[in-house]
């Protein structure tokens, strides 16, 4: 139960250093991440587009440790 809590507190703490970072009112709500995934792959028909941010991300952490 107290790992559950401790996830939900930094899930909460994520939505809010992203709504800072938009410039977003707290009290505004962000776009889900599952309609969001879904507009991408029904708009990207090359499902390797999808993963080039992801393998890109992976490659620039790799260099950074």
């Amino acid at each position: 139960m107290k790992s559950l809590l401790i996830n939900i507190v930094l899930i909460m703490d994520a939505v809010q250093s992203f709504k800072y970072f938009l410039d977003m009112a707290q009290e505004e709500s962000v776009i889900n991440p599952s309609s969001l995934t879904k507009f991408r792959k029904l708009r990207l028909k090359d499902m390797s587009l999808l993963n080039m941010p992801a393998a890109k991300t992976v490659r620039i952490t790799g260099k950074q440790l």
